[in-house]
C-alpha cells in the first residue's frame, strides 16, 4: 500500500508504519490483509511449480477474496485454463533431472508474460 486509503497521503517510514502521517488513521489490518495477500499468491505459484492447478486455483481465490490485485486476477486466469488443458503427461523423477524442473522464478515469469498478452 502506497498510499493511506482514507486520504490518499504517500506513506512514510517504511512498509511497518501503523499510522497514516496526515489523517492518523491505522493501517495495520490493512497492511496484514495485503501482506497475507501476496502470501496466497505467491503460494499459488508454487503449488502451480509443484504441478497443481487445482490448489494453486484454491489459494488465487482466497487471495482475491481478501483483495484484488490485478496480477492476482489474470494468474487465476492462466491457472483455469491450465487445468482446462487437462492434466499433463507425467514423467519419471530421472527425466526431470535430466531436463530440470520448472522453478517458481520460471513459471512467475511465464504467468507475467500471459499477463501482459491480456493486459495488451
Amino acid at each position: 500500500m502506497e498510499r493511506c486509503p482514507n486520504c490518499r497521503a504517500r506513506r512514510e517510514g517504511g512498509e511497518d508504519t501503523a499510522t497514516c502521517r496526515r489523517c492518523g488513521m491505522d493501517l495495520i489490518n490493512l497492511i496484514a490483509v495485503e501482506r497475507a495477500t501476496e502470501h496466497l499468491t505467491a503460494l499459488s505459484v508454487t503449488h502451480l511449480a509443484a504441478g497443481d492447478p487445482t490448489t494453486a486455483s484454491e489459494d488465487l481465490i482466497w487471495a482475491l477474496g481478501l483483495y484484488r490485485t490485478p496480477f492476482a486476477k489474470l494468474l487465476l486466469g492462466f491457472v483455469r485454463e491450465l487445468a482446462a488443458q487437462g492434466p499433463q503427461p507425467t514423467v519419471n523423477t530421472a527425466e526431470k533431472q535430466k531436463r530440470g524442473q520448472a522453478s517458481v522464478p520460471a513459471l512467475q515469469k511465464v504467468a507475467r508474460v500471459y499477463v501482459r498478452g491480456r493486459l495488451s
